[in-house]
């Protein structure tokens, strides 16, 4: 009899847990990752034909309807995947809290590359290098182990 009411217990705590601490907010559901993912990863695919289409009507003579009407469709749909993700961010707070990281990580590892190509240039001694790396590097860093966490935080 004890085995049987440990063995109900363990199994009604374990499947209740995940959906309870989802509930609370604890921990954060897969389907609206996916989804902010998705959405952020259709922005940027979008906008790389507008760049296409900018460097074609410069190096091409081709019909400026076409074009425009090519660039509305793209226009469109960015504006589309624009709207979708403001609506993730006004429903979830976590999602705006992480892209604004992402975009400070992202500008931070920009501004690296731009002092890395001096110093092999040439241009930066060694000390003058090193000094410029440890101010990027200081914000940074807290940067990089959030996003290794979370990596290993959900399976």
């Amino acid at each position: 009899m004890i085995f049987g009411v440990v063995s109900l217990s363990i199994l009604v705590r374990g499947l209740t847990v995940s959906p309870l601490l989802r509930w609370l907010g604890i921990v954060r559901g897969r389907q609206e990752r996916a989804a902010y993912e998705l959405t952020r990863g259709n922005l940027q695919a979008l906008y790389a034909p507008l760049a296409e289409l900018d460097r074609m009507s410069q190096v091409h003579f081709t019909n400026e309807e076409v074009m425009a009407n090519l660039r509305h469709g793209y226009e469109q749909k960015i504006e589309l995947n624009k709207a979708a993700l403001d609506e993730l961010h006004l429903e979830k707070e976590h999602l705006h809290t992480e892209e604004l990281q992402w975009a400070h990580r992202h500008l931070l590892l920009v501004e690296k590359d731009k002092v890395m190509e001096p110093f092999r240039n040439g241009i930066l001694s060694q000390p003058v290098y090193e000094k410029l790396l440890v101010d990027i590097d200081s914000p940074l860093f807290p940067l990089e182990s959030d996003q290794t966490d979370e990596s290993t935080a959900e399976p």
